[in-house]
């Protein structure tokens, strides 16, 4: 038999945001800052994509955050990782046909609490021949 190739899409991009009190977001997308909240929103509609991409965020030390992920896939499945600064897995989170996806998570980053959750954070995207939506929701205050 005979293999089609090359026929999905394959992007591979890596992007660094800072979010936090100190400064605002570097980025092209959706944004509002100030001094006391920062928030970053990412949505992407695919259809019939095959794709892997990273996105990397620094929280910084005395802030309060909210990530959320929600999203629906029609066919194929989205696979989005959430990796901690220490390089452990948060979150491995799955979006296939079978249901769509609403979590969502919020933790203090402190001296006292979640002191190793400041720093880089990466979420990790891969979608393999996927038609459906993602968006990512990051927010720290």
């Amino acid at each position: 038999g005979f293999q089609e190739a090359g026929i999905f899409l394959l992007e591979q991009e890596v992007l660094r945001f800072h979010v936090g009190r100190q400064g605002n977001p570097r980025n092209w997308f959706s944004h509002s800052g100030n001094d006391e909240r920062t928030s970053w929103d990412f949505s992407k509609s695919i259809k019939e994509s095959s794709f892997s991409r990273d996105y990397l965020f620094d929280v910084d030390l005395s802030s309060n955050v909210v990530m959320s992920v929600n999203g629906e896939c029609k066919e194929g499945e989205i696979r989005i990782k959430i990796v901690m600064p220490n390089g452990k897995v948060y979150s491995d989170i799955m979006i296939d046909e079978f249901g769509n996806l609403n979590w969502r998570k919020s933790f203090p980053v402190n001296e006292e609490e979640n002191k190793d959750k400041a720093g880089a954070w990466k979420f990790q995207i891969d979608a393999s021949k996927a038609t459906g939506f993602f968006k990512i929701s990051l927010q720290t205050y």
